[in-house]
């Protein structure tokens, strides 16, 4: 997670706004919510799915 956030953050430009505010919003999860016991808060796990299926989309255009 700090790895994906340190990307995005060096370069928003690149991003876009959508993975933006997933990183955003996964990153303030963290703080903001209630206590978590290791697990995947719902931000991050939405983040998650995002990189996902644009990963797989990206994938199946090189195929």
């Amino acid at each position: 997670m700090r790895e994906i956030h340190a990307r995005v953050v060096a370069n928003p430009a690149l991003a876009g706004p959508v993975l933006l505010n997933l990183v955003r919003r996964a990153d303030r999860s963290r703080y903001e919510g209630s206590p978590c016991s290791g697990l995947l808060t719902d931000e991050e796990y939405a983040l998650f799915e995002h990189i996902h299926v644009e990963h797989q989309r990206l994938a199946r255009r090189l195929t």
